[in-house]
C-alpha cells in the first residue's frame, strides 16, 4: 500500500437510490449509501456509505494512499492519522477484492482478449461468449468442428491454471457423459492455460424454464416438470460416477434441442474421496449454498468439502427456481443475511408461488431442502424417483383463472356499468375499481420516485392511468369510463409544475399529458380543448433537447406528433399542416445528429441499441413519422437499419440484440431493452418497405421474446410489453401461434401481479408503463386482438382519409 493505487476503469459507484425498486427492497442500506461493483468480476458488490464513496473517488486517478488520505482529511476537516486508522480496514478489503489496484494491466477495463477470426490455442475464434476477470470463454473452430475454448487471462494467477488442470481431469473421467467431451488441454506461448471441449448447442437451463413458464396456460406445465426431472436425473448420474459438481446454478446446465441436460463448468467439481491432490476452495452462487456450508462460513471456520447430500440441497433449490421463477426463500442482498436465511428459514410453499395442487411435489422439495443433512434423501437417485412419482399427481389440465367477482362486491365501480366486461376477468374489474377508489385519495402511492418519474407522467403516473382508461373506454364503448379517464387526466394536470413544462419526453414530461389531452378532446368532439392541448404540445416540442431517445428525448416527441397526425389527419378542422411542418423539422434535426454519429457497431464508439434509449427507438420513431405524415425517408435510414440488423445474435430460430454494443452486456426480452422492442421496429420496417429480410428479423426477435429471461409483468420491460410484441406479429402475419403466445404471456403477467400484490409491503403502482395499467389495457385489447396496439406507441388505428398529402 505504499505505491500508487487506482480504481479500475470499469468500476461503478452507484447510489442505492437509483436501483430498481425490486432490487432496492432487498439491499440493506439507506438511500444515501452507495453500491460498488466491477462488472465481469467474480467479486460481489459492496454497500458503502457516502464518506467511503467519497474516499474511493480519490483514487479515480493514480495516487498514493498517503496523498489520498491527506486530501480526504482536509476536505473532512479531520486529523489524517485518525482518518487512516478508521479507514484502513476498509481500504484493505478493497485491495483484497481488487477494487483498488496498481496502475497498469489490472486497472484496465475487463474486455475480451481475442476478436472474431483470431487464432489461439490452435482454435479460430468464432464468438466471445463470456469474459471474467480471470478466464474467458469462446465459441471456436477446432479441427473443423465447433468447440468451446476456456482460457486463462494474462496475469490471472496460478489458481486459474490449477482450476483448468483440475477440470480437465474431471472431464477425462466423465468421458463426454453428462458433461462436454474434452478435446485439448495445454498452455499458450505466453503462459495462459486453456481447455478445449466439444461445443454443445443449447439453451441455458434457466432460460429454457422461463420460456416454458411464459408459454403455457398451466401454473405448472408438464414440459417444465419434465425438464426438472431430467435435471435431477443428470445430477443422479453425475453422482453415480463419483463426481460432485460443487457449483450448482442455472447457468451451469445446458438444455439441448432434443431435451438432453448437460452439466458444464467443472472447475470446482470433485471426485468423492479423491481430489487429485490439494482440494480446491469452495465456490458457487450463494443462493444455492447448503446450510452446513453457510454455518461454517458465518462462524469463520474451515469450509466443509462439497458433499452428495449438500449438493442435493443445492439441486433442490435450483429445481424450485426452475419451477416457480423464484428462489425458495425471499433472499435479501447481503452475504450474512442470505447465509442466516439458509440456516434458519424453511422454504416457501409452492402454493404461495401461485402453484396450487402441488402438495406432493412440495413435500419432495421440502425434504431435499431439509436443514439437517440426515433428514434429506439418501442420494440424488432417490430424489429423482420421488420427484417423478409426485409429478404423477399434478393436475396438468388445471387452468389458472381468477373466479368471477361476487355480485355486489364491486362497491362504487357498479356506477361505471362494468357488467359488460367478461365475467371471469377479475383482474380488469379490480383494476378499474382501484382507479375509481384511488382518484379520491390524495395520498395514493402511484409508485413515483420524484423527480425522476413525476406524478403526472405517462410511464408511472396519472397521465398513464388516464390513457389506459381512455383505451378501455374505446374498446367497450363506455362513456362512464371515458369520464373517469378525464378525471384522471385532471389529476395529472394538477401535478404539473412549471419546471416540468420544460421537459420534452412524452413518457415522463408534460408533453405526453398534452398529447393525451388532445386525443381525449378529439374523441369527445371538444374542438377548443383539442386546439389548446395541441398548441401546448407544439410549444413543448419547440424546446431544445440534448437527449435523442424515444423514452426521454427528441424521438419521443416525434412519436407523440405522429399520434396526433394519425388522429387528426382525416379531420380538416385541425391544423394538420402545422403538425406536419413541426414534425418534419424535428425529423430533419434528429437525422442531422444521427448522421453525425459513428456507424452502429463501431468498437471505438459504443452506443445503445435498444428501443427505450438507443438506435431501435431512433429508427422506430422515424418509421412511425414516415407512416403517419407521410414524409420522405431520410437518405441514410436504410443504411442505419442494416447496421442495426448486423448487430444481431442468432440462436437457432431466435434473433436477439444486446441493449448496447458492449460485448458482454446481457440480453433481455422486454420492450425497453430487449427483443420485444425490436419486434415492433422490424415489423414496421417490413410493412413500409416490404423487404422480407425485415420480416425474418421481426419473427426471430419474436421467438427470442418468448424464450427471454425472467421478467416481471410490466409493459416497459416485462411480460405485458412482450405480449404486445406477439400481437404485433399476429396482426402482421395472421399466424395464430403469435396470438396464443400473447394470451399465455398475459395470463402469466396476471398471475405474477397477483402474487406481487399479496407479498408486497405497499400497493402496486398504477402507471401505464411501470405499473398495473398496461396489463389492464392488454387484457381489454385481447378481446379484439386484430385492433390491439401497444399504448401510445404503435399506430392506434384512427380513421384515415383515402389519400393524404404533406399539405394535409
Amino acid at each position: 500500500m505504499t505505491g500508487a493505487l487506482v480504481l479500475p476503469e470499469d468500476i461503478e459507484i452507484l447510489p442505492l437510490s437509483v436501483l430498481p425498486p425490486t432490487v432496492r427492497a432487498h439491499v440493506d442500506g439507506g438511500d444515501h449509501d452507495f453500491a460498488v461493483t466491477r462488472p465481469n468480476s467474480r467479486v460481489p458488490s459492496k454497500v458503502i456509505d457516502a464518506q467511503a464513496a467519497k474516499l474511493l473517488r480519490e483514487f479515480q486517478t493514480p495516487t498514493t494512499l498517503v496523498d489520498a488520505i491527506l486530501r480526504f482529511s482536509k476536505t473532512a476537516q479531520r486529523e489524517p492519522a485518525q482518518v487512516l486508522e478508521d479507514v484502513y480496514p476498509f481500504l484493505e478489503s478493497c485491495l483484497i477484492a481488487r477494487l483498488l489496484v496498481e496502475p497498469g494491466t489490472h486497472s484496465q477495463r475487463i474486455r475480451a482478449s481475442f476478436d472474431e477470426g483470431d487464432v489461439v490455442a490452435n482454435c479460430q475464434v468464432l464468438e466471445c461468449v463470456q469474459v471474467l476477470n480471470d478466464t474467458e470463454l469462446y465459441r471456436v473452430s477446432f479441427e473443423e468442428r465447433e468447440a468451446a475454448l476456456k482460457i486463462a487471462r494474462l496475469h490471472s494467477g496460478p489458481h486459474v491454471k490449477q482450476s483448468l488442470e483440475h477440470e480437465s481431469k474431471i472431464l477425462i473421467r466423465l468421458n463426454g457423459q453428462i458433461a462436454p467431451k474434452i478435446l485439448s488441454f495445454g498452455e499458450t506461448e505466453d503462459g495462459c492455460s486453456y481447455l478445449v471441449t466439444e461445443w454443445i448447442p443449447g439453451e441455458l437451463c434457466g432460460e429454457a424454464a422461463a420460456a416454458l413458464r411464459a408459454s403455457a396456460y398451466e401454473p405448472l406445465p408438464a414440459l417444465l416438470v419434465s425438464l426438472c426431472t431430467r435435471v435431477l436425473d443428470a445430477y443422479a448420474e453425475l453422482h453415480g460416477m463419483g463426481v460432485i459438481h460443487s457449483d450448482v446454478h442455472t447457468n451451469n446446465l445446458l438444455v439441448t434441442a432434443n431435451g438432453e441436460v448437460r452439466i458444464i463448468d467443472h472447475g470446482l467439481s470433485r471426485v468423492d474421496g479423491d481430489d487429485f491432490g490439494k482440494p480446491l476452495p469452495r465456490g458457487g452462487v450463494g443462493f444455492f449454498f447448503e446450510p452446513e456450508y453457510a454455518m461454517a462460513t458465518l462462524a469463520g471456520s474451515t469450509s466443509p468439502l462439497s458433499s452428495r447430500r449438500g449438493e442435493q440441497y443445492s439441486v433442490a433449490a435450483l429445481v424450485y427456481l426452475l419451477l416457480t421463477g423464484h428462489y425458495y426463500l425471499d433472499f435479501p442482498y447481503g452475504k450474512e443475511a442470505i447465509l442466516r436465511q439458509i440456516i434458519e428459514q424453511l422454504p416457501i410453499p409452492l402454493s404461495a408461488r401461485g402453484i396450487p395442487g402441488a402438495n406432493a411435489l412440495n413435500n419432495v422439495l421440502s425434504r431435499a431442502l431439509g436443514k439437517d443433512p440426515a433428514s434429506r434423501f439418501p442420494d440424488m437417485a432417490a430424489v429423482a424417483v420421488a420427484f417423478r412419482e409426485a409429478a404423477g399427481h399434478l393436475p396438468f389440465s388445471l387452468r389458472h383463472s381468477a373466479a368471477a367477482a361476487t355480485p355486489g362486491e364491486n362497491g362504487p365501480i357498479d356506477d361505471l356499468h362494468i357488467d359488460d366486461l367478461p365475467s371471469d376477468d377479475r383482474y380488469l374489474r379490480d383494476w378499474l375499481a382501484s382507479t375509481l377508489n384511488s382518484l379520491s385519495d390524495p395520498t395514493i402511492d402511484l409508485g413515483i420516485s420524484e423527480p425522476k418519474l413525476p406524478a403526472f407522467s405517462l410511464s408511472s403516473g396519472a397521465a398513464g392511468v388516464a390513457f389506459g382508461l381512455f383505451r378501455i373506454a374505446c374498446i367497450h364503448e363506455d362513456a362512464s369510463l371515458f369520464a373517469l379517464a378525464e378525471r384522471w387526466l385532471e389529476r395529472a394536470e394538477n401535478h404539473i409544475t412549471p419546471e416540468a413544462l420544460g421537459g420534452i419526453s412524452p413518457y415522463y414530461s408534460a408533453s405526453k399529458t398534452a398529447c393525451i389531452q388532445a386525443l381525449l378532446a378529439h374523441s369527445a368532439g371538444d374542438l377548443l380543448a383539442r386546439s389548446k392541448a395541441m398548441e401546448c404540445l407544439l410549444k413543448i416540442s419547440d424546446h431544445p433537447f440534448e437527449n435523442l431517445d424515444i423514452a426521454v428525448g427528441g424521438s419521443s416527441t416525434l412519436l407523440a406528433l405522429s399520434h396526433l397526425v394519425d388522429a387528426f389527419g382525416w379531420d380538416p378542422t385541425t391544423k394538420h399542416k402545422r403538425l406536419i411542418e413541426v414534425g418534419n423539422h424535428l425529423l430533419t434535426d434528429l437525422w442531422r445528429q444521427f448522421d453525425a454519429m459513428a456507424p452502429i457497431g463501431d468498437p471505438k464508439f459504443p452506443t445503445s441499441l435498444a428501443m427505450a434509449h438507443g438506435w431501435a427507438g431512433y429508427l422506430y420513431a422515424t418509421l412511425r413519422w414516415i407512416q403517419s405524415a407521410p414524409a420522405p425517408a431520410p437518405r441514410n435510414l436504410p443504411i442505419r437499419l442494416q447496421q442495426l440488423a448486423n448487430q444481431s445474435q442468432r440462436n437457432g430460430s431466435r434473433i436477439s440484440w444486446r441493449p448496447d454494443t458492449r460485448p458482454n452486456s446481457p440480453v433481455f426480452g422486454g420492450w425497453c431493452n430487449g427483443s420485444a422492442g425490436f419486434v415492433f421496429l422490424w415489423t414496421l420496417a417490413h410493412r413500409l418497405f416490404r423487404d422480407t429480410h425485415w420480416l425474418s428479423l421481426a419473427e426471430g426477435a419474436g421467438q427470442d421474446a418468448c424464450f427471454a429471461r425472467e421478467e416481471g409483468p410490466s409493459l416497459c420491460c416485462g411480460l405485458t410489453g412482450k405480449a404486445y410484441s406477439q400481437l404485433s406479429l399476429y396482426k402482421h402475419t395472421g399466424d395464430r401461434s403469435w396470438l396464443d403466445n400473447a394470451y399465455a404471456m398475459a395470463k402469466l403477467a396476471t398471475q405474477k401481479t397477483e402474487i406481487l400484490k399479496r407479498t408486497a409491503a405497499s400497493r402496486s403502482p398504477l402507471g401505464l408503463y411501470q405499473g398495473d395499467t398496461g396489463l389492464a389495457v392488454l387484457i381489454a385489447d385481447l378481446e379484439h386482438p386484430e385492433s390491439a396496439a401497444m399504448p401510445l406507441f404503435e399506430d392506434e388505428a384512427w380513421p384515415r382519409r383515402e389519400s393524404r398529402s404533406l399539405n394535409g
